[in-house]
């Protein structure tokens, strides 16, 4: 069967005078193709079996190109896609930095503020411990006239006056008149008995009935200087005298 050339369209009548494209497996003269005849007679058949047409060459050139341009356009929008990740994480890296400089500043005003706390706080303690000790003078100097007898007995409806005076009468003393008032004052134990204190006129009225106090020995009396201080029943008075008192 005869074969044409694609290229001239003319018959091949010389099998050895053609030579076929092994990508689109068109046959053409060796003429047509630019070999020259010696040339051509000189080739290989390996290479004229690896032999390509111009069109086919010019077609896979172009599928390259086209490769490539796709290639470069998908490479570059990569690289846009990539370039806007880039502008926002340099935005929020920008806003973190930001937000963590704010975040230090409120911090040292923070330690600022706790610092001058506590210099407040050391400040109060100071004057607290000052007052503290005003109201314990306070009490001191305001208790300065006063006397407790304890172990007095206690009884429903006494009379604290009929009992002073029996007290005095025991002390054979008329000091009665030296005193400004007298009281019970209650305990902390309901089982307790309630000791009485006693104001004096002055310093030399009490001192005066503290010494007979001393001298006498009168049943069931305890006779204390009430000069306390901040807290009532736990500093030790500074005298105690025992007498007896007699019914």
């Amino acid at each position: 069967m005869s074969t044409n050339c694609s290229r001239c369209r003319e018959v091949i009548t010389e099998a050895l005078d053609c030579i076929s494209c092994k990508v689109c497996k068109n046959t053409l003269h060796f003429y047509c193709c630019g070999f020259r005849e010696a040339n051509f007679r000189k080739t290989s058949k390996e290479t004229k079996n690896s032999w390509t047409c111009d069109e086919c060459k010019s077609s896979k050139t172009s599928t390259a190109a086209d490769s490539n341009k796709s290639f470069q356009k998908e490479i570059l929008d990569q690289l846009q896609e990539f370039k806007r990740s880039l502008d926002f994480n340099s935005k929020v890296l920008e806003e973190v930095v930001k937000s963590n400089k704010n975040l230090q500043e409120e911090l040292q005003n923070i330690k600022k503020e706790n610092y001058q706390l506590i210099e407040e706080n050391k400040q109060l303690k100071t004057q607290i411990a000052e007052i503290k000790n005003d109201v314990i003078d306070l009490q001191q100097y305001s208790r300065r006239l006063n006397v407790e007898i304890a172990n007095l007995p206690e009884c429903e409806n006494e009379n604290i006056t009929s009992i002073m005076e029996s007290l005095m009468v025991a002390l054979e003393t008329d000091q009665m008149k030296d005193l400004v008032t007298y009281h019970r004052v209650p305990t902390i134990s309901k089982t307790k008995i309630k000791p009485i204190v006693v104001q004096f006129t002055s310093i030399t009225t009490k001192n005066n009935f503290l010494k007979i106090a001393k001298q006498k020995k009168i049943d069931m009396s305890s006779v204390t200087d009430d000069r306390s201080t901040f807290h009532r029943g736990v500093v030790k008075m500074p005298f105690t005298f025992i007498v007896y008192f007699l019914h």
